[in-house]
């Protein structure tokens, strides 16, 4: 099967005294190959990605959330859900069993993937409005987990 992939290629046009113009080649169909050492990524830590959050809604300001068991058996699960389809359908199917399942009133999801460290997770999340939103929002109990580039942080407030 040929994939497509963008390779960009720099030629130098024309020489000026202030600078070079470049013309851009792209889009050349290539064989896929193995996964490189750099397109792989390590087993990120849900427990320092943890550590990042909270440190960083202290800093704003914010309290910092309460891990709840009931939380992190629904992180657990969807983090084995995302491998397949990376996406919060689930999560909104879910969400009648997770009320009725719990005390809690609100819930909500963050889901990262292919972020090499776990500083680069929030820092995702703090680029994204919708994300960022959910961090910001008064939400007091959470759980995160990680399975290879896969995060899930599950949001919860009575």
């Amino acid at each position: 099967m040929i994939t497509i992939r963008r390779r960009f290629l720099l030629l130098p046009l024309i020489l000026l005294p202030f600078g070079a113009f470049f013309l851009w080649l792209s889009t050349m169909p290539v064989e896929p190959s193995e996964p490189s050492a750099k397109d792989t990524y390590h087993e990120l830590s849900a427990e320092r990605i943890w550590e990042v959050v909270n440190d960083w809604r202290g800093r704003e300001g914010l309290l910092r959330y309460q891990e709840d068991p009931y939380l992190c058996e629904i992180a657990e699960e969807r983090v084995g859900e995302i491998k397949e389809d990376f996406s919060h359908s689930q999560f909104e199917g879910s969400a009648e069993e997770y009320y009725s399942s719990s005390d809690f009133n609100a819930f909500g999801e963050n889901l990262a993937r292919d972020i090499s460290y776990e500083e680069g997770v929030l820092r995702g999340w703090l680029d994204s409005p919708g994300h960022r939103h959910i961090l910001e929002a008064d939400y007091t109990h959470s759980c995160i987990r990680a399975s290879g580039p896969f995060v899930v942080q599950i949001f919860a407030k009575y």
